[in-house]
This record gives C-alpha cells, sequence and structure tokens, in this order.
C-alpha cells in the first residue's frame, strides 16, 4: 500500500474531498493532490458528488503530470483493473509504474554496491 492510500483509509471521504479540492485550487498541478482526490472520489457515496469519471480523470492527470509518479501509475493501473474496468489501461500503467520501480531498485542497488565495494 502507498503513502498516498495509507494516508485516506481512515478519514471521512468528504473531508478528505473538501480539504483535496482546496489544495488543488492552490496548487492545480500536484499529482500528489490529484491522487488524494481520486481515492476521496471512490469513497463518496451520493448521487450529487463527483463520479468515477472525475476519480479517472484525476489519476489521469496524475499520471500525465508526472509520469515518474510511483504512486499516480499504481492507482491508475488498479483503477483500471478494479473499478473502471479496461485491462489494456491497467496493463499499460502498471508496465509504466514498474519500469519507473524498476529503475528506482537498480539506481539504490548501484548505490548499496557502491558503499560495499
Amino acid at each position: 500500500m502507498g503513502v498516498i492510500r495509507t494516508t485516506v483509509v481512515n478519514r471521512d471521504p468528504e473531508s478528505l474531498l473538501s480539504e483535496t479540492s482546496e489544495r488543488l485550487a492552490l496548487v492545480p498541478d500536484c499529482p500528489y493532490h490529484l491522487v488524494k482526490r481520486a481515492l476521496a472520489i471512490q469513497g463518496v457515496d451520493r448521487e450529487d458528488g463527483p463520479s468515477l469519471k472525475d476519480a479517472r480523470d484525476a489519476l489521469e492527470r496524475a499520471a500525465a503530470l508526472d509520469p515518474h509518479h510511483v504512486e499516480a501509475l499504481q492507482e491508475i493501473a488498479h483503477f483500471y483493473d478494479a473499478v473502471m474496468p479496461d485491462r489494456e489501461l491497467a496493463v499499460h500503467y502498471a508496465r509504466m509504474c514498474l519500469q519507473v520501480v524498476n529503475r528506482i531498485a537498480a539506481e539504490m542497488t548501484a548505490l548499496v554496491q557502491t558503499d560495499e565495494a
């Protein structure tokens, strides 16, 4: 579970949605808050609230703003796998996430190996 998901798990979705709306009004291009908004939307259960399309749009925007944002990629892959099923997009974003994670792992491995040498 990612850091963003961990911060929203026990939060009231309505208050989280309000909070992220306020933050995004100040910093509209923040992938972190866009992902939090998408997670909040998924937890809000009311007809006059934002839709799953709004959640999808927030995740798509987060991934477009920062294509190396691991949690944005992880959440959008999960979204297309389980929430709004689209296997092709789920696999696409999962592959992007794995590429970033594998690059990070390789960089950290090289760092540790340099220190051990």
